[in-house]
């Protein structure tokens, strides 16, 4: 049978479509995917995100906020089995070439014992985070971001001890995430919550608050390109 054409909600293209999990069901127990979020996209953004979804994977599992978590075994064994895989040896090699042990010292200056530290790509990981809030963003309002808008998304454990030129906006920043957290928290499964608004004035002017294994969260804006809302 053939697939159903209609428009992309990532690029816009008019094709035969697919459905993509958001996020991606790789997160995911198995059971739970009958009742994730899907939307509908092409095949070629349905493809291409396929080997970011397995970084974002190893991210997760990688941060030391999600070691604490009960599902993070689960996790690690699926970031395990994606690194071991052949066609991943490259993949296998930069993660494994980078590793090296660091001395953590807390903003009071008192030493923790070594640790090791995997640097990562945070680009890559933001344009996964950025995937999904468009993803979303169809999901909650039926319709596809505009192309005259983008997507601004901030790691919230980054936004700890900034730099004095970016007090201000992270101040902001601190305060619109204190503001999302009084509205209705989405549940996707056991890994994934989100919250979400829009500006009255401007509907497609939106926020969202990531929230992945209760504890690793990104705070995304949408806004016109050209503009900044922090500003």
């Amino acid at each position: 049978m053939p697939r159903p054409k209609g428009t992309c909600v990532y690029c816009g293209t008019f094709d035969s479509l697919h459905m993509d999990h958001v996020p991606p069901a790789n997160l995911f127990e198995a059971y739970e995917e009958s009742n994730l979020v899907t939307v509908p996209c092409c095949r070629k953004c349905n493809s291409s995100a396929s080997k970011d979804d397995q970084y974002f994977l190893v991210f997760i599992a990688l941060r030391e906020d999600a070691k604490q978590k009960p599902e993070h075994d689960r996790l690690w064994q699926k970031a395990r089995r994606t690194l071991q895989r052949k066609e991943a040896s490259k993949f296998r090699q930069r993660v494994t070439s980078r590793i090296k042990f660091v001395q953590p010292v807390t903003p009071t200056g008192f030493i923790l014992p070594l640790a090791l530290s995997i640097p990562i790509d945070g680009l890559r990981v933001i344009e996964v985070v950025i995937h999904i809030v468009k993803g979303l963003y169809f999901h909650e309002t039926k319709t596809r971001l505009p192309d005259t808008y983008r997507v601004i998304a901030h790691d919230v454990l980054a936004l700890q001890n900034p730099p004095l030129e970016r007090m201000r906006e992270l101040s902001q920043i601190g305060t619109l995430i204190g503001q999302l957290q009084t509205t209705p928290r989405k549940i996707v499964g056991k890994a994934f919550a989100y919250h979400w608004a829009s500006n009255p004035a401007e509907r497609t002017n939106t926020m969202w608050l990531l929230d992945f294994f209760d504890g690793i969260r990104f705070f995304c804006i949408k806004q016109p390109t050209g503009n900044n809302l922090l500003g």
